[in-house]
């Protein structure tokens, strides 16, 4: 999308990464070889099991602790997934950038700029006692999200009627519209991800 939007309309574009909890966390300099990390704050990559600091490289989970006089906050988990890399940037600057975002500890998970978190795709489900299985997959559509809301229905269940009130009932609740389908039993494993997202950003 960014090299689109650079051709197309001869934009210069550049990510920051900020959470309404904290603020600015890191911003691309015009280098664009990562985000430098702000300087009013402490950031470390935690193994998201143990909360130890992981060594640079490695991926882990994003903890910030900000010394704000008003709202401190002491080593917040943001839940994003990332790791840092401490080469010097193109641009002269020393200090270490994220390498991006990797994705989530939990599966929490961003939908058309919503936050869907399993247990509102079992509220979805549980109120279709014919459901016995579902699962949210999401994927990438050219730059949109897609998100479909796939279920195993018991047996003898038709499935057409009650596709159309699931689909009422996820716009309702996750206030996303999505695409609803009935699997074959099976499909949705034992132990599967409530929340599956098949997007690929490299």
């Amino acid at each position: 999308m960014r090299q689109m939007m650079a051709e197309r309309y001869w934009l210069l574009i550049r990510q920051t990464y900020a959470i309404g909890d904290l603020g600015l966390i890191g911003y691309e300099c015009q280098e664009a070889s990562g985000m430098h990390i702000a300087d009013d704050l402490l950031l470390q990559i935690v193994d998201p099991q143990s909360g130890l600091e992981v060594a640079a490289g490695e991926p882990g989970e994003v903890v910030v602790t900000l010394f704000d006089e008003v709202y401190p906050l002491i080593r917040f988990g943001t839940g994003d997934l990332s790791a840092v890399t401490t080469d010097p940037c193109p641009c002269g600057r020393t200090s270490a950038r994220l390498k991006g975002i990797m994705g989530r500890v939990d599966e929490v998970t961003k939908i058309k700029g919503m936050f869907v978190h399993p247990r509102q795709v079992d509220e979805v489900a549980g109120a279709f006692p014919e459901v016995t299985r579902c699962q949210v997959v999401v994927r990438l559509r050219g730059h949109d999200d897609e998100m479909t809301f796939r279920v195993e229905l018991a047996s003898g269940v038709e499935a057409e009627p009650l596709l159309a009130k699931l689909k009422e009932k996820t716009k309702d609740l996750l206030k996303i519209r999505a695409t609803v389908e009935a699997v074959p039993p099976g499909t949705i494993a034992d132990g599967a991800k409530k929340i599956l997202d098949e997007r690929r950003w490299d």
